[in-house]
């Protein structure tokens, strides 16, 4: 990275693969503006849905709700020109001084897409990375409470792989029933999401089957209830009822 200054206009510049330009006034009113919306600007919600992990996340469409709104009544704007090196972000304030940083394009295999489609996903994946990154925008859960449960979830496995045990060979050591432990089971509750609502009925029918508590379950897995349980800790509940194999 490399620092010019034109003795002529006053002029910044700051070069590489990211940059500052514009005279000194001019970036103290870019970072001005900047901040202000900073200030306002909240985070990408996850309201799309991968078909395969089952989670939601930000796509880049709700990077740029997020932000663009915001930016714009600060009088700042955001361009990104696609060239060969990558996706070129630039974050422009009304008075002329800008910023902008390069993001790598990078390609998958992308099985079933033709070249063109496995190119349209690396931009998409760069414009998105490059706009959270230089806007330092993070993505939160739509219901705006998902990020504090995960924080939970980030300490308890933190205390879980400081003392580690060996996991119990049944979810819990639970009476065969929830009547014999006086409790009962919470009634089903829909998430809004078919994938992890249909993953929340297979680990009922398997505790049904298995004569498990769903109540002695959830308190393994550290979850009041299956429906507010992750993604991890559904599939650690279906692989710790998975049916043994009888020996041969």
């Amino acid at each position: 990275m490399t620092e010019a200054i034109n003795p002529e206009t006053g002029e910044v510049t700051v070069a590489g693969s990211w940059g500052i330009h514009g005279t000194t006034a001019q970036i103290c009113a870019l970072f001005a503006a900047l901040s202000t919306a900073q200030a306002t600007m909240g985070g990408a919600k996850k309201d799309a849905v991968n078909p395969h992990l089952r989670n939601k996340y930000a796509d880049l469409a709700a990077y740029l709700e997020a932000a663009m709104p915001v930016l714009s009544t600060n009088g700042l704007s955001v361009v990104q020109p696609v060239v060969a090196e990558g996706v070129v972000t630039i974050l422009g304030h009304k008075d002329g001084g800008y910023v902008h940083s390069v993001t790598p394009i990078l390609l998958g295999e992308g099985k079933g897409l033709n070249p063109a489609q496995v190119y349209g996903v690396g931009s998409s994946y760069a414009r998105r990375y490059g706009l959270a990154g230089l806007l330092s925008m993070a993505a939160e859960d739509s219901d705006g409470a998902g990020a504090g449960a995960a924080k939970q979830q980030s300490a308890a496995n933190s205390v879980s792989a400081a003392k580690p045990a060996a996991p119990p060979a049944k979810p819990a050591a639970a009476p065969a029933s929830a009547a014999a432990a006086g409790t009962a089971s919470p009634p089903p509750v829909a998430t809004g999401d078919s994938g992890k609502d249909a993953a929340i009925a297979d680990v009922r029918a398997r505790l049904v089957k298995a004569g498990r508590d769903e109540v002695a379950l959830c308190g393994w897995l550290g979850c009041e209830t299956l429906e507010a349980a992750t993604s991890l800790q559904i599939d650690k509940a279906m692989a710790a009822l998975e049916p043994k194999k009888k020996a041969a």
